[in-house]
């Protein structure tokens, strides 16, 4: 997928969050990481597990320790405790991180581009959605979208499928502005077009147009804009 397929500017861009609005990959890793540490004897399989599923909403992995590394029965009392008191422990050590991280460069200006040309602009993120809410109004960037969904309780995929709805558009009348497997698959599962913005994922599919960040996006889609 390049960007040789947008012929004309979206009518809707949907954005992951961290590595692509902020530089904040790292911060949850270094969560994760101090998260783990707490947990004695567990600590090394709960950040294997974390590895392998990097992208995963974070709720996924407390399910997995609860069950899986704690012993506890799925939904029992105790699980249910620990998954609450997990995700407790990861948003203290994290948030305040996510709020503070610089900017991925560009993001102001073509988030202001897209407004003005009437384009309508969605966050979905695997950040809980009442922390995105948040990160997001400390941050100062609420006001440039139509739309901020975090989970859960919303996956990507459902959001893709909200915003066609709701704005009665077709798949490919998206973008969907990504740095990670996750992101790609959620775009491509829709039919959406997917452009990656290269962070430090280190995620590269062949089959999508990559960009160093927002700005060199902002350019492209201006370039489109005239042209068209």
């Amino acid at each position: 997928m390049s960007s040789l397929i947008l012929d004309r500017l979206p009518q809707a861009v949907v954005f992951d969050f961290d590595g692509v609005l902020a530089e904040s990959n790292q911060v949850k890793n270094r969560a994760f990481e101090q998260l783990a540490a707490e947990y004695g004897v567990h600590a090394k399989k709960m950040l294997e597990y974390h590895r392998q599923h990097q992208h995963a909403p974070r709720i996924e992995k407390f399910y997995y320790y609860a069950t899986e590394l704690f012993g506890y029965e799925l939904d029992s009392d105790l699980w249910r405790q620990s998954v609450d008191r997990l995700g407790e422990q990861f948003s203290s050590l994290v948030k305040s991180g996510v709020i503070a991280v610089p900017e991925v460069r560009g993001v102001r200006a073509l988030l202001t581009f897209l407004k003005e040309a009437g384009v309508y602009r969605y966050i979905a993120s695997t950040t809980p959605h009442d922390e995105l809410q948040e990160i997001v109004a400390e941050r100062d960037l609420g006001s440039f979208f139509d739309g901020i969904y975090g989970n859960p309780p919303h996956s990507k995929r459902h959001v893709i499928k909200r915003v066609i709805q709701e704005r009665e558009l077709k798949p490919d009348d998206l973008l969907f502005i990504g740095d990670s497997m996750a992101d790609y698959d959620a775009a491509s599962a829709e039919a959406v077009p997917f452009w990656g913005r290269i962070s430090e994922n280190h995620f590269t599919e062949p089959a999508a147009c990559w960009f160093e960040d927002l700005e060199k996006i902002r350019v492209e889609l201006v370039r489109i804009k005239d042209e068209h």
